[in-house]
């Protein structure tokens, strides 16, 4: 296998802070873009602060730097160290009244000769391009799909243990030429003319048409970064694009 990795995390036009962070390979990130080739596997990763809440920003760098140092891929010991991480933030936050409900959303990508696995949490998303068709990998952990904004129901941290990983996703392996967009809310969010559901199959179409153009992959992301700040960006954005290219 081999994988091109090209990422980015801003925190928008109207956001002071990021709390969005993202883990590539290893490398973890609260501003900027990063480009790698020629990865024998991918382990990437984002996990998004949940706004309303306090910190979110401390959730989301608290939960990757965990799976920086512990990553592997056994699937059930990857199960078992996103409980304990979500145990430990519970702990923190509840004897710190600055931390108090602290949380963050996570969804990653695990590939390697051996492995293959999904890991899921809130709202943050991983979309496949596979022969053409741009299809929604994970399900969006959300009180109602069809309103915007709508209340997270899993996630980790906050002010009890509501997190329900979503790690049976049903796509058995990854296949030559997979193209994987692991992204926050925030792409979507500044891609949509005002954020409305009735605009996003427009947005839907720009990104798939950024995705199939011939541009190389950190051109892509390029592109992505400037339309959303173009358009406003109301929030944090992260966005990975993985490519597998054998």
């Amino acid at each position: 296998m081999n994988f091109t990795i090209s990422a980015f995390t801003h925190n928008g036009t109207f956001r002071k802070i990021n709390q969005d962070r993202i883990l590539v390979n290893g490398n973890l990130f609260e501003a900027g873009v990063f480009f790698i080739e020629n990865q024998d596997y991918c382990s990437c990763f984002v996990a998004d602060g949940v706004g309303g809440n306090q910190r979110g920003e401390f959730a989301s760098q608290f939960i990757l730097e965990k799976l920086k140092s512990n990553i592997c891929s056994d699937f059930n010991e990857v199960q078992i160290e996103l409980e304990k991480i979500n145990s430990e933030l519970l702990i923190i936050s509840a004897n710190d009244s600055n931390l108090k409900g602290t949380a963050s959303t996570l969804t990653g990508l695990y590939i390697d000769e051996a492995s293959f696995y999904i890991f899921h949490v809130g709202d943050s998303q991983l979309w496949l391009n596979r022969n053409d068709l741009l299809f929604q990998v994970t399900t969006d952990q959300v009180l109602d799909k069809n309103i915007s904004n709508s209340p997270i129901t899993s996630y980790f941290g906050g002010y009890e243990n509501l997190m329900r990983p979503q790690m049976n996703i049903f796509l058995a392996e990854s296949e030559p030429d997979d193209l994987y967009i692991l992204c926050s809310d925030g792409l979507f969010k500044s891609l949509e003319n005002n954020y409305k559901k009735e605009n996003f199959q427009s947005a839907l179409g720009y990104l798939k048409s950024i995705i199939n153009s011939d541009q190389l992959l950190n051109e892509k992301n390029d592109e992505l970064l400037e339309k959303c700040l173009l358009n406003g960006a109301p929030d944090n954005i992260s966005v990975v694009l993985i490519h597998r290219s054998q």
